[in-house]
């Protein structure tokens, strides 16, 4: 990511309108709003989308919907 992204990372005043950041918002926001919308027994679905938007996680994951967060990516 950019400089606004590392400012962001370390909790100094940052663009929060920094297009790159805008872009990684809004494509995180299109990843919720799917995962949001799948019913809760389609566990494959709702797992594919989490490994997608997170930073990490194990072998088995869950998280009950609804889930909001700003990038996803830093969520390990």
């Amino acid at each position: 990511m950019n400089e606004e992204w590392n400012k962001m990372l370390r909790g100094e005043e940052y663009d929060a309108a920094d297009p790159e950041l805008v872009a990684q918002l809004t494509a995180t926001q299109a990843l919720l709003r799917e995962y949001n919308a799948l019913v809760p027994t389609d566990a494959a679905a709702r797992e594919a989308l989490l490994r997608r938007m997170l930073g990490a996680c194990g072998k088995k994951i869950n998280i009950n919907q609804p889930f909001y967060c700003d990038y996803g990516c830093n969520i390990r």
